[in-house]
């Protein structure tokens, strides 16, 4: 959408994107004339199929810069079975989320010189710190000296760039907090409130609550630290909803042990029954399965907005 062809004919330009049309069958036809690509320097050069090449495979490059390498034909050789899709999809986004905000300097043949935004930030504000007097400046003065390194500028605008997603970041990350804080004002618990009027007030904090921590991750702070710890423990989904099958089906085991053979005080014994309110009396074999069982969880996690507002990673 950003990158634009012209009509040599007629003068008419258009987004790559619509200048093509596309067929039934899956394919694309470049409307008629439109052979001109106009470059982000604006220089002008004629569309190929090579430049159509080096246009999608810089989308990709920045796709996995952004999200992690996720394209079918560059799967690992581990990904042939399941338990290898198992292992890459903790590394087809931690690993490049983390290499996105702290990898080194370095350079990428497809799109250029690449930095961790979180460095470049920090880059940025220790130049912020040494040029006070230049506060107008900061910018274009930060991106020019990097051109000794790199005649084209490009270098200091990665890094200019970088900075600039880290700001961003700590907005949404700011924005969200206040977001959650003023839900958590406005929709205090009130004794007139129906049930089903709590649950969808604490399921909204919730989701804030969520976002702000999602937000906060990778950040170098307490709070960031100790969500990357949880998430450490169960990186997988898959892996985490196997153990809560397998520890439903030890419980289950147990329960019918002692419901045969300790009758007298089987609802006495902790390891069957709660003793504690606010669950004293239920027991504990259903709530293994409520969570093992992805329709029984959200179910259990319905009702659990009774009480729960803040997120955390299980």
């Amino acid at each position: 959408m950003s990158k634009m062809l012209k009509n040599s004919k007629t003068g008419k330009e258009l987004a790559i994107y619509d200048a093509y049309t596309f067929n039934g069958d899956g394919s694309l036809t470049l409307k008629e004339g439109f052979d001109t690509y106009i470059t982000p320097t604006e220089k002008e050069i004629h569309w190929t199929n090579q430049k159509r090449y080096d246009v999608r495979n810089n989308i990709r490059e920045v796709n996995k810069q952004i999200h992690g390498n996720y394209a079918h034909e560059d799967r690992m050789a581990i990904q042939s079975n399941a338990l290898g899709e198992l292992a890459a999809q903790f590394h087809k986004w931690t690993v490049p989320a983390i290499k996105a905000r702290f990898r080194p300097e370095y350079f990428d043949e497809n799109v250029g010189w690449m930095e961790g935004r979180y460095l470049s930030f920090l880059k940025f504000m220790l130049y912020s710190m040494k040029n006070l007097g230049e506060i107008g400046n900061w910018s274009r003065n930060f991106t020019e000296q990097y051109k000794k390194e790199d005649a084209t500028g490009q270098k200091g605008k990665m890094k200019t760039i970088g900075a600039y997603r880290t700001m961003a970041e700590i907005g949404i990350m700011f924005s969200t907090y206040m977001i959650t804080q003023l839900l958590s004002g406005l929709l205090e618990d009130d004794d007139d409130d129906s049930v089903i009027q709590k649950r969808f007030e604490n399921a909204l904090i919730y989701q804030g609550d969520r976002a702000y921590k999602e937000m906060v991750m990778y950040m170098p702070t307490p709070t960031g630290l100790k969500q990357m710890a949880q998430m450490a423990k169960t990186p997988l989904a898959s892996t985490r909803t196997l153990g809560e099958v397998g520890e439903a089906l030890e419980a289950t085991a147990s329960f019918l042990y002692g419901i045969s053979f300790e009758r007298d005080g089987f609802y006495r014994n902790s390891e069957y029954v709660y003793q504690r309110k606010p669950k004293e009396g239920q027991i504990k074999v259903v709530d293994q399965w409520m969570d093992a069982i992805p329709i029984l969880y959200g179910i259990q996690r319905w009702s659990g907005y009774d009480r729960q507002k803040s997120f955390f990673i299980k």
